[in-house]
């Protein structure tokens, strides 16, 4: 089994759970955020501590996913956007799939769009990060 922690302030869909079960994960660990600063040293180190060797998230900052790259193996879930639509057809589609569609409710850019996502796997993704200096001081 892979220990992994969990990154989410979402409820898993079905398919998100035999995915995990799948996928052989053993998850240690959920938190809805990832501390920052200082604090972000601590978290990293306590998580080492626990074993645990990957991170499953939605999506993250890149900041934060090159970060807990060069310490952890990153998977995350990958969703597909079916489209924005009006609330009634949004819940229909998901209606259609209900153990792999979520309906996003919408901003108030636009108001009377909701986002349909499809979750289609797990994936481990690999980030590469490389420096290339822009200007350095003597």
């Amino acid at each position: 089994m892979i220990k992994v922690v969990l990154i989410t302030r979402h409820k898993l869909l079905e398919s998100q759970k035999r995915a995990i079960e799948e996928a052989n994960f053993n998850i240690v660990k959920v938190v809805d955020t990832v501390p920052t600063g200082e604090k972000f040293r601590t978290f990293v180190e306590r998580l080492k501590e626990l074993g645990v060797e990957g991170i499953l998230t939605v999506a993250l900052p890149p900041h934060l996913l090159s970060a807990l790259a060069k310490v952890f193996r990153i998977f995350v879930f990958k969703m597909k956007a079916l489209g924005c639509f009006p609330e009634e057809e949004a819940r229909k589609l998901v209606e259609e799939s209900p153990d792999r569609r979520v309906a996003i409710p919408p901003t108030h850019r636009d108001p009377d769009k909701w986002r349909v996502l499809q979750f289609e796997g797990i994936y481990e993704i690999k980030i590469k990060i490389e420096e290339i200096p822009l200007v350095t001081l003597p």
